[in-house]
């Protein structure tokens, strides 16, 4: 925890902390190491995380593009995923940008092909040439909305691309481990969705490799209004899966063989090839943040059965979270990082009740007993689990799953018991040519879990949509439910009473801004009585999606633009705001002084994202205009009778510098 906060601490920071921070862990220890205590320990931890965030971020210190353009782009391809509208997309290195000198080329970027054709047959591994509209990373949509530069800063992606040619090819490059590790998962990912044609193929290769590719929006949306889509994240029940069916398997196996039980150590000799069968999966499914604290996990509760001591401990835990803490501290601000540790601490927790208590002892060995703990203990753990993550999902996605917990009820068995089996099963099969039967076994399975989600997904407000709360209640919710978990006795449901109050800060704190305007003013909105407006039903659309669903309007952005509020007024558009404010925008690239100066009022916001307004007007208008706008978003209020603006935090941390051009 102390390590944990330490990070958010660095993540924090109003400025960049200076190179000197990073002494800071050694000072801590070398406390620690004169007086040993509870409280030294703390301060190391927490020093430790500050110094490794601020270690971190200069590591994966790699250039920005200096500002938009159009380039010939020539890289080796790392990986091919899929945009959100369907079209391949490229995450390239080595790169080489004609316009740009060795020191201001980025080490990767990203390039979305035009159509889908232009990607067959590019892999991993391949060099490429394509000309493409390149930009900087853009930044977050609204005051603590996801923050895509922050995170292609730790990503070392520097640029992102929209081709305007179908990509070349070059002269290949010697392949390196990550780049054969890379193509064997694309390898395995093409092969199941050549083998079981349609969704079940595509939803194989996300659970086997982690490629989301050809997964069809809508069966990636049911899964989501279902709460089914951790299905689809590769993490601690997919890992806990595939060792422990390794696990059972070579158990098995050993004592088929006569002698063998009773010579070798059977239990030891299975946990290390359930291990070996985690390490093969982390590789092959792109060893994503939850799956390294899944494997992490997995594997000291193996090691743990190995030498003979309890495997599944809030020690274990504590020993996943500092390794990937540790390694990669941006993880902390990532929802799935958050959610994954949720969840399994809230099962853990729960599991060492269960077992203090004597709820886990398997008193009564029938058939029908057994089947009954399994049914009670898919309900336990579907019910905690959900209820664990339910507050990150409502903050960060701003939707709840209502029907979350049947749902999870009949799909969490069927790919437990019936498609993780069949999968692993035609893996074991495929060099003998026989996965066949096995792949159409788990296709079946797979049409199952899709049909599930697609009926909850369906029912009448299976998603309720969650307005944005502050970061005070969910990190009092988030304090409370560590009460619960890591304190002992009555003591710890005080928790409960601290959740409570989260919850009551948010309902009293969800309030959206008065209006909105993206970074370079591609759109704006206005908060009115019917819901938040923007001022064209299609520009910008990932923006006016964002800002929709951090209103809890489920609306569709062309249904949201259609509702009364903006008028034309000459080449501006007018719309009031909060208690008498008036938003102003215009597109005109040149404006007189008496034309601004005729707008301008102590209510009046007026913004111009293609012009620059060397002489603002008199009159106490607010006035932005394409240099305030090229650094990110405005955020408008109305406080105190008087127009109030917001701008991205961000802007003197290493992600928010703007390059220098």
């Amino acid at each position: 925890m102390a390590l944990g906060l330490g990070i958010q601490l660095w993540f924090w920071a109003p400025v960049e902390p200076p190179a000197w921070s990073m002494a800071l862990a050694p000072l801590a220890l070398l406390t620690l190491w004169r007086t040993p205590g509870a409280a030294t320990a703390a301060l190391f931890c927490l020093a430790l995380g500050f110094s490794a965030a601020t270690a971190r971020a200069r590591l994966v210190a790699a250039p920005v593009l200096p500002s938009a353009m159009v380039a010939t782009v020539e890289g080796r391809v790392l990986s091919v995923d899929q945009s959100r509208a369907g079209r391949p997309r490229l995450l390239l290195d080595r790169l080489h940008v004609y316009g740009l000198s060795a020191e201001t080329t980025p080490a990767r970027a990203r390039v979305t092909l035009l159509s889908p054709r232009h990607g067959a047959g590019v892999s991993p591994g391949d060099r490429i040439s394509v000309l493409a509209a390149l930009s900087p990373p853009a930044g977050p949509a609204a005051p603590g909305a996801f923050d895509f530069r922050r995170a292609a800063w730790f990503a070392r992606l520097g640029a992102i691309g929209l081709a305007r040619s179908a990509p070349a090819r070059l002269a290949p490059e010697a392949p390196t481990p990550a780049i054969r590790l890379a193509a064997l998962r694309a390898r395995i990912a093409d092969g199941l969705r050549e083998r079981m044609p349609g969704e079940a193929g595509a939803f194989a290769a996300a659970v086997a490799a982690g490629d989301r590719a050809e997964l069809p929006a809508e069966a990636v949306q049911a899964l989501r209004d279902s709460n089914l889509a951790h299905l689809l994240a590769i993490s601690g029940l997919h890992m806990a899966m595939v060792s422990g069916l390794a696990f059972a398997v070579s158990r098995l196996l050993l004592a088929a063989i006569p002698g063998a039980a009773v010579r070798l150590p059977a239990k030891r000799l299975a946990a290390g090839a359930a291990l070996a069968a985690g390490v093969a999966y982390l590789l092959i499914s792109g060893a994503s943040v939850a799956t390294q604290r899944a494997f992490v996990m997995a594997a000291t509760a193996l090691v743990a059965v190995m030498i003979d001591r309890p495997a599944v401990t809030m020690r274990a835990l504590a020993a996943a979270a500092t390794v990937v803490l540790l390694s990669a501290p941006e993880s902390l601000v990532g929802v799935g990082f958050q959610m994954s540790f949720a969840a399994t601490l809230a099962l853990v927790a729960a599991y060492e009740s269960a077992r203090a208590r004597g709820w886990l002892a398997a008193r009564d060995r029938r058939i029908a007993a057994r089947l009954a703990r399994y049914a009670v203990g898919v309900v336990a753990t579907s019910a905690i689990a959900g209820l664990a993550t339910a507050p990150f999902a409502a903050f960060h996605f701003n939707r709840l799953a209502l029907w979350g917990l049947p749902a999870n009820l009949a799909a969490v068995p069927a790919m437990g018991l019936w498609v993780a089996p069949a999968l692993m099963a035609a893996a074991a099969a495929a060099p003998l040519g026989l996965e066949a039967p096995w792949l159409a076994a788990a296709a079946m399975g797979i049409e199952w879990i899709l049909g599930v989600a697609r009926f909850f997904g369906g029912l009448d407000g299976a998603a309720r949509a969650i307005p944005v709360g502050p970061p005070a209640a969910l990190g009092a919710i988030v304090a409370g439910g560590l009460s619960i978990a890591l304190l002992t006795g009555r003591r710890r449901w005080l928790g409960a009473v601290v959740i409570v109050a989260g919850l009551v800060v948010w309902a009293a704190g969800a309030r959206t801004p008065d209006a909105m305007v993206a970074a370079e003013g591609r759109i704006a909105a206005v908060a009115t009585p019917l819901g938040l407006v923007p001022d064209h039903p299609t520009a910008a659309g990932y923006v006016g999606e964002t800002w929709l669903r951090r209103a809890g309007d489920r609306a569709d952005q062309r249904v949201a633009a259609a509702r009364p509020a903006w008028r034309d007024d000459g080449p501006w558009r007018v719309a009031p705001f909060g208690d008498g404010a008036h938003l102003h925008i215009t597109r005109e690239r040149r404006l007189s002084a008496a034309t601004l100066q005729a707008r301008c009022g102590l209510m009046d916001v007026l913004v111009t994202p293609n012009a620059t307004v060397l002489h603002a007007p008199s009159g106490g208008c607010l006035v932005f205009d394409r240099r305030d706008l090229s650094s990110g978003f405005v955020s408008l209020r109305v406080e105190v009778g008087l127009p109030v603006a917001e701008r991205d935090a961000s802007s003197r941390r290493f992600w928010g510098l703007r390059p220098v051009q």
